[in-house]
C-alpha cells in the first residue's frame, strides 16, 4: 500500500508545534473497530502459539503472535467469544520473520538493548518505508481475522537506535500507524510509551504495558485509558508469589494484570 508521506510529515510538523488534536488524521468513514473495555481478562502467548486444543481458556482477549497464529485458531477463539489481538514489532527488524528480506539495510540500525532479544535491530521510523512495511503487517492481520493489533517497540526516541529519531518523529509514526490500523477496521494498542500519552492516548483503543508496577508508573493509565473505558493489558515479569502485592495496587486502578515469564510462553497467573 502506498505510504502517505505528506500526511506523516505534516503530523511531525504539527506535533512539533503541539497542535495535533485527539482524533486528527482519522479518515472519514473509517470502519468501526472492536472495543476493548477496561478490566477485560486476557492472556498473551508469543513463544508457543495455541492450538485448537487450547482455545477453551476462559479469557475475553488473547494476544498472539501475528506470524505464528493459525487462522483456524483465530476463528475458533472468536467463535467462543474471545477477541484476538495480533502482536508484531513495528520498530525492530527480526531476522527470523518471513518478511525479513523486505527490510533494506538503510532502515536497520543498532542492535536491541535487551540481551534477551539481541538478534533484533532497531528500525528508522523516519524513513517512509518503515511505515509501509508496518502497514503490510496490518494487512496480514486483516487477512488472519485479528480484531486488533499490538505493535511493539514504538518508543524509539529513547534508545540508541543508530538514527536521529526525535520525540516528534516517534509521535508522527505512532499516529500514522494507529490511523492505518483504523482504516483497516483494526483496533490498536499503545505499547508502553507512557511519556507520549498526552499526544497518543486519544488515537489508541487500548494499552499494553510491561512492568509499570516495577517502575511505579501504573497510575499513569488511570486518566487516559481506564477513565475512557479502554483496557490496559498489564504484564509483570515476576514470580507468581509476588503477584498479590501487585494486584493490590493495579486492580483498584482498573488494570488487567498478569504475571508472565519474560519469553511470554503459555504459563500465567492473573489477578482475581
Amino acid at each position: 500500500m502506498p505510504v502517505r508521506v505528506g500526511t506523516t510529515l505534516a503530523f511531525a510538523l504539527a506535533l512539533v508545534a503541539g497542535c495535533v488534536p485527539d482524533g486528527a488524521g482519522d479518515a472519514v468513514g473509517d470502519p468501526e473497530v472492536t472495543a476493548f473495555p477496561a478490566r477485560s481478562t486476557w492472556q498473551i502467548t508469543l513463544l508457543e502459539p495455541p492450538t485448537l486444543a487450547d482455545v477453551d481458556l476462559d479469557v475475553a482477549v488473547w494476544d498472539l503472535d501475528l506470524f505464528d497464529v493459525d487462522v483456524e485458531v483465530v476463528e475458533a477463539l472468536q467463535a467462543r467469544g474471545t477477541k484476538v489481538v495480533c502482536y508484531f514489532s513495528a520498530g525492530t527488524w527480526e531476522p527470523f520473520r518471513e518478511d525479513a528480506d523486505d527490510f533494506p539495510a538503510r532502515i536497520i540500525g543498532n542492535g536491541y538493548e535487551d540481551d534477551a532479544f539481541a538478534e533484533e535491530r532497531y528500525l528508522d521510523v523516519t524513513d517512509p518505508l518503515t511505515l509501509e512495511l508496518a502497514e503490510a503487517r496490518l494487512d496480514r492481520a486483516v487477512a488472519k481475522g485479528c480484531d486488533g493489533v499490538d505493535p511493539d517497540n514504538v518508543d524509539l526516541h529513547l534508545p540508541d537506535t543508530g538514527f536521529a529519531i526525535s520525540e516528534a518523529d516517534m509521535l508522527a509514526f505512532n499516529v500514522a500507524l494507529a490511523d492505518a490500523a483504523h482504516r483497516r477496521g483494526l483496533a490498536v494498542g499503545l505499547k508502553n510509551s507512557i511519556e507520549l500519552f498526552d499526544d497518543l492516548a486519544g488515537h489508541y483503543d487500548f494499552a499494553v504495558n510491561e512492568e509499570c508496577f516495577q517502575f511505579d508508573e501504573c497510575d499513569a493509565y488511570a486518566a487516559p485509558f481506564i477513565a475512557d473505558d479502554k483496557a490496559v493489558f498489564h504484564i509483570e515479569y515476576v514470580e507468581p508469589a509476588a503477584l498479590d502485592a501487585i494486584c493490590a495496587v493495579t486492580v483498584p486502578l482498573g488494570l488487567s494484570t498478569l504475571q508472565k515469564n519474560l519469553v511470554l510462553d503459555a504459563p500465567f497467573t492473573a489477578c482475581p
